[in-house]
C-alpha cells in the first residue's frame, strides 16, 4: 500500500515510470529529519521506532518521486540507517550498509 492509502500518487505531476527525482521534496524531507534530530526526537523514540519512522518517510516520498539518498544525506549515517534498504545494519559507508554495497 502506498503512503497515500493505496490510491497511487497524490501529486498531480508524478507518473509511474518517471526517472527524475523530486530533489526539492527530498531535501525538504531531509531538513525535517535534521530538525527532528536536533530536537532529540529520534533519541526519544529509540532505534527501532526511528527505523519505522524513516520507512514511513520513504513510503511517502515514493509517491512524490523522492530520492532516498537525498532524504538521508548527512543524517542517515548518524541514524545508522542505510539509504538503499532503509534498515539499521552495522557500519555504513557512503550511506549504504555492507549488504547493499555488496550487491
Amino acid at each position: 500500500m502506498s503512503a497515500s492509502g493505496g490510491q497511487g500518487s497524490r501529486h498531480p505531476t508524478c507518473q509511474a515510470g518517471t526517472t527524475l527525482s523530486n530533489h526539492s521534496g527530498s531535501y525538504m524531507l531531509n531538513s525535517l529529519l535534521v530538525m527532528l534530530e536536533r530536537e532529540a526526537f529520534f533519541s526519544d523514540i529509540g532505534a527501532e521506532k526511528t527505523e519505522e519512522f524513516v520507512a514511513h518517510v520513504f513510503a511517502l516520498a515514493w509517491d512524490y518521486d523522492g530520492n532516498r539518498g537525498e532524504i538521508l544525506d548527512g543524517i542517515g549515517e548518524r541514524l545508522g540507517i542505510c539509504y538503499q534498504c532503509g534498515r539499521r545494519r552495522g557500519e555504513l559507508q557512503h550511506g549504504a550498509c555492507t549488504s547493499c554495497r555488496d550487491r
